[in-house]
């Protein structure tokens, strides 16, 4: 067989391809006892190599799979732990925003209830107010029709003297009553 000449023009000449059909429609020589047993150990060696390789594929499969599977997992998991964050903070805000309304609603009613107060005292004071107001004005349009009361007429308390009393525990005790009085020794 010619060898191929790398150099050469790109064009093939006829007596090359001559050759090389005639090397291939020849029929293979017959092989020696040795070159059966080369050629069938290195069959056994090429499958044991496709078993190893296969094997070797089969468990990169796994491994990779597996790999993936714990990724997945794992980005799952780490999903679902953000949408729980979300959710908490979501639901920590609408709690910071209902206490802050009701914060709000109740300084509000506060409010109210002081203005309420408030109004009312001066509704009260107001009144009262008008009410001295009137009397005042109903006292001295009274005293201008009405002549002044006469002084009362003046009474006499007639006191008349006491002798005393001789009993010790009495409220009217005279001590010249009691050193008067009778005493028996015996």
């Amino acid at each position: 067989m010619s060898e191929f000449d790398y150099d050469s023009p790109d064009e093939v000449s006829a007596d090359t391809i001559a050759a090389v059909v005639a090397d291939m429609s020849g029929k293979p020589d017959k092989l020696s006892d040795e070159e059966r047993e080369q050629r069938q150990l290195d069959h056994w060696r090429f499958l044991e190599q496709q078993r190893v390789r296969a094997e070797q594929d089969r468990y990169e499969r796994n491994r990779a799979k597996a790999e993936a599977d714990a990724a997945q997992l794992a980005q799952e998991r780490q999903t679902a732990a953000l949408e729980r964050a979300e959710r908490t903070r979501l639901l920590q805000q609408q709690m910071r925003e209902q206490s802050a309304r009701q914060m709000r609603d109740r300084q509000l009613a506060d409010l109210h209830s002081a203005s309420i107060q408030q109004q009312q005292f001066r509704n009260a004071t107001l009144r009262s107010a008008r009410f001295a107001a009137q009397r005042q004005l109903l006292d001295s349009a009274l005293a201008h029709l009405s002549p002044p009361p006469p002084p009362p007429e003046p009474t006499v308390v007639v006191v008349e003297e006491d002798d005393g009393s001789a009993d010790l525990g009495n409220p009217n005790f005279d001590i010249r009553a009691w050193s008067n009085k009778r005493r028996s020794w015996f």
